[in-house]
């Protein structure tokens, strides 16, 4: 009984993606929102498993996830973040006229939050606190990493033991993302964990993939 519904689940979530993909790529065909029309025979292939109000979200969760343009406020920045997942950041809403890109960055995604999790990156374990003498620290898995941060712009800049990483944020109320290309997620992770072999070999698929898709970079979700 318990397997049975295990596979069943597992084939709801696939369909799910599947639903997420065609939102998406109907999106990339110049459509700002998919009409009731077609959420409708959307949903009905997904078993009402796609309704138009979790459309809408899953519509706003891939034209959300942008860089920031907006300049920072140190003050708002200010205080403990918590880590709650990894996403995928694109350089502006034209990116996604590239279906195939759109796509890919789901793939991209999970393949990120994988590595992630291999070297402690998981919701709840991961804190990031800046605070108002310009000091930070990251602790990944209770372990503390400490270094200096300033704001520039559109960016955040943390310098850990003599190197400044130029980070974009986009600020939403209790929200923060930061974003930033393969190189740069590589050299910050590097410094907050001692799982360099992990990182190396993971990473090298992440950069190979991203160098296809101009505008996609990597990103990470904290909360307040």
């Amino acid at each position: 009984m318990k397997l049975r519904k295990t596979i069943n689940q597992t084939k709801k979530e696939k369909m799910k993606r599947i639903m997420k993909m065609a939102l998406v790529a109907l999106m990339a065909m110049g459509m700002s929102q998919a009409s009731y029309a077609q959420l409708s025979k959307l949903e009905k292939l997904g078993g009402g498993l796609l309704t138009s109000k979790t459309a809408s979200n899953v519509v706003g969760d891939v034209v959300g996830n942008l860089l920031g343009t907006n300049k920072l406020n140190e003050k708002n920045l200010t205080g403990t973040w918590n880590y709650s997942g990894p996403c995928v950041v694109l350089e502006s809403k034209n990116v996604l006229a590239n279906v195939g890109g759109t796509v890919i960055t789901g793939q991209i995604e999970d393949k990120l939050g994988n590595t992630l999790k291999k070297i402690g990156f998981k919701p709840g374990k991961v804190v990031l606190t800046l605070n108002e003498n310009k000091t930070f620290s990251m602790a990944v898995g209770g372990k503390p990493v400490q270094g200096t941060w300033s704001v520039e712009g559109t960016n955040l800049v943390l310098t850990i033991l003599g190197k400044s990483i130029k980070i974009n944020a986009n600020l939403s109320g209790g929200n923060l993302q930061l974003a930033m290309n393969a190189d740069k997620m590589l050299t910050l992770l590097n410094a907050v964990t001692t799982q360099v072999s992990t990182l190396s070999s993971s990473f090298g698929t992440l950069t190979n993939l991203l160098k296809k898709y101009d505008g996609v970079h990597l990103g990470l979700k904290f909360a307040k």
